[in-house]
Order: C-alpha cells, then structure tokens, then sequence
C-alpha cells in the first residue's frame, strides 16, 4: 500500500510524427507519437492516455492511446495516439492560418497502484494536416 504514494508524476513530454490519417464520423483523424517518460526506479503499465484538445479554449477534439503502454523505470518511451478532431469545430476563418494552437487537457493512468497522473501540454499543430487534407476529402 504504502507504494503506490511514493510513485513519481509520469511526464508528458512531447507530441510528434502527426500524420493524417483520413476522416470518419465527422471526426479528422490524426495519427501521432506521444513522448512519456517514467522517473520511478520500477517499470509501470499505462492502460489509459486521455486528454480533451482545446482551441482557443473551445472544445476542438480528443486524443487517446492505440496500443498498451509499459512504462521501463527512469526511461522515455514513445507511444502510438490518434487525434480526433471534430469536423464541426473547424471554421473556414481557419483555412488561411498557418498552425493551430492547441491545448492538450488529460491524464495518464496507471493499472498498479491504480493511479491517474493529469498533465496539460500545449502544441502548435500544422494548419495543412487540417485545412488541405480535410479539402481534398471532402
């Protein structure tokens, strides 16, 4: 019992390799790696990354894990994600920006001791991931 309070924050270190993907269900989907690093002296498993995607402090999407996550002690480890963006968020104002701000507002959680560390990330992500492949797919 008295493990599970001595267990480090799990840090979010960075998004990157965002790619699209296609669109399904009114939703732009984006496919990314996501950078964790695991500070504990002891290997963890993740079950769960979950984080809601504001833009301009208006709901735009989610972002969630593909695959389990084993965290190894006091290493990074690189996990596959989809970004899901809501085709009814996007805006044709949006079309002539050069990147979208985004903020990354979610947690990571750990199956033992069953624990979810929150973290806030923020991410300049490439209008042409958006704006041009969403055109051309329409």
């Amino acid at each position: 019992m008295s493990c599970g309070s001595s267990i480090k924050q799990i840090e979010v270190k960075e998004i990157s390799d965002v790619q699209f993907m296609g669109i399904e269900d009114n939703q732009i989907i984006l496919k990314s790696e996501l950078i964790l690093y695991n500070p504990n002296n002891k290997n963890l498993r993740a079950s769960q990354v979950y984080s809601k995607i504001y833009f301009n402090t208006k709901f735009f999407g989610e972002f969630e894990n593909l695959d389990k996550i084993l965290l190894k002690k006091n290493n990074s480890t690189k996990i596959n994600c989809l970004i899901k963006i809501n085709t009814d968020a996007l805006s044709l104002s949006m079309i002539y920006m050069s990147q979208f701000d985004l903020n990354f507002d979610g947690f990571v959680k750990i199956n033992f001791p069953n624990k979810k560390f929150k973290f806030n990330l923020d991410y300049e992500l490439d209008s042409k991931l958006l704006t041009e492949k969403f055109l051309n797919n329409l």
